[in-house]
């Protein structure tokens, strides 16, 4: 009786052949094209550091706590300078004609 029910549960949890279709791409792009994303994101975040990684750690945890630094100072220096403020509001106005 216990065979059967551990057969049945195996069959529910294993991949058929539709979900391996759809998942090997997923995972592929999720690989080599999303995390990389998120890793740059990472560290535009983090603070400039003379050391390896030339950057600061976002998370750390001391003295049983989680703590998470954010550096915005990138962004800000983004959003006030005339030059990338334009130049973002005219590819915005681009995308907007094509599509």
């Amino acid at each position: 009786m216990k065979i059967r029910k551990i057969k049945r549960a195996f069959e529910r949890i294993k991949p058929n052949g539709r979900q391996m279709v759809i998942g090997v791409p997923f995972l592929w792009l999720f690989l080599f094209f999303a995390l990389p994303f998120l890793i740059v994101l990472k560290i535009s975040f983090a603070e400039a550091d003379v050391a390896i990684p030339p950057y600061t750690e976002i998370f750390s945890y001391a003295d049983e706590k989680l703590q998470m630094v954010l550096n915005f100072a990138n962004y800000t220096l983004l959003s006030g300078d005339d030059l990338y403020v334009s130049a973002y509001l005219g590819s915005l106005k681009m995308a907007f004609i094509s599509t």
